[in-house]
């Protein structure tokens, strides 16, 4: 018996603003880019009409370059998170965002974690907290941290079964160290680097001994970095039973580290076995991979591969990124601030 044909999406207006709520959550189901058209996609919907997570009525949508041109990305926090030229830059942005202002303890362990390894004396905990933030503002500006001294003070901090004894008996997060999550955040936005590859892939190594947001901040962290290396080892934390809890986590990590011009889905049944089969149509060398991933639907990856050409004086090869519908992805390049269609109607 033949299969059914399937059946027509409806197309929803989605407004810009929309689509990139749906892309910071994760929550598109498919996605194409046509770098001189725009994109199209789908996502599912709940009875209310509203973005769901995991089930509901399936919509599709199209975006147009002129409408992704006109947004205003400077208005945007997503856009404020880019590479960064180094790992101080990355804190330091960090620091800065809006969450970090909080006077919380774990923001001024974050924060005393970064003074230690700008060598500074952390204030104590009479210190009024937006002065302990603004010194470390202070500090970053000028401040350089090396790849080394971090990677110190991350196997310091690592945790033991001790430990975690101690953790399970008291319940305080501290025992675990886990204000080295501004580092792993931090590593995400750094220039990609096997030593900072090996960093974040030792806590998930330690998983058993860490606090599950940690490891769930390193496991995306590990994907974001967009080292290419990374895609065996997060393929092979699937089926493992102890880190369950994390598989979605790990899909979105390897789907970043995949997609191209056209969004890797992730999938419910057989991960491995379906991963398996990804991984075999991906590029195998170093220039099909910037290939690939200066065409992708995730713009960091395309921001990263601009950055990263534009250093190495590779102008040639920046002709279709300075085009870019993206302003940060096409400023990285040396393009416009603005087209034409940016200033229409």
């Amino acid at each position: 018996m033949a299969d059914p044909p399937p059946t027509e999406l409806k197309t929803v207006r989605l407004s810009v603003a929309d689509f990139w709520d749906l892309y910071a959550e994760a929550d598109l189901l498919t996605l194409k880019r046509d770098p001189d058209r725009g994109y199209t996609g789908t996502y599912y919907v709940d009875e209310n009409g509203e973005p769901a997570v995991f089930l509901g009525e399936e919509k599709q949508f199209t975006l147009t370059r002129d409408e992704l041109l006109k947004y205003r990305y400077k208005d945007e926090p997503l856009f404020e998170l880019g590479v960064c030229d180094d790992l101080a830059a990355a804190l330091a942005m960090l620091v800065a965002m809006p969450i970090m202002r909080n006077d919380t303890a774990p923001n001024r362990a974050q924060l005393g974690l970064v003074l230690e390894l700008l060598d500074q004396d952390e204030p104590g905990a009479d210190v009024a907290y937006r002065a302990v933030w603004q010194q470390t503002s202070a500090a970053l500006e000028d401040g350089d941290i090396s790849l080394e001294d971090a990677a110190e003070l991350m196997e310091d901090l690592l945790p033991d079964q001790e430990d975690y004894d101690a953790y399970e008996a008291t319940g305080a997060v501290t025992m675990l160290n886990a204000e080295r999550e501004i580092l792993l955040k931090a590593y995400a936005f750094c220039p990609t680097d096997s030593a900072i590859t090996e960093q974040i892939t030792a806590v998930i190594n330690n998983h058993e001994r860490e606090d599950v947001i940690t490891v769930q901040t390193a496991i995306w962290a590990l994907g974001r970095h967009n080292d290419k290396a990374a895609l065996d080892t997060l393929y092979n934390l699937l089926g493992n039973e102890e880190l369950d809890f994390h598989s979605l986590t790990i899909q979105d990590a390897l789907q970043y580290l995949a997609s191209g011009r056209e969004l890797v889905p992730t999938t419910g049944e057989d991960e491995r076995g379906y991963w398996s089969k990804q991984r075999r149509q991906l590029p195998k060398d170093p220039a099909a991979w910037a290939a690939h991933d200066a065409g992708s639907i995730f713009w960091e990856k395309r921001l990263r591969v601009a950055s990263g050409w534009k250093a190495s004086g590779e102008e040639t090869r920046l002709d279709r990124l300075k085009k870019d519908e993206i302003l940060p992805v096409r400023l990285a390049a040396g393009g416009p601030g603005k087209f034409e269609a940016e200033d229409s109607p």
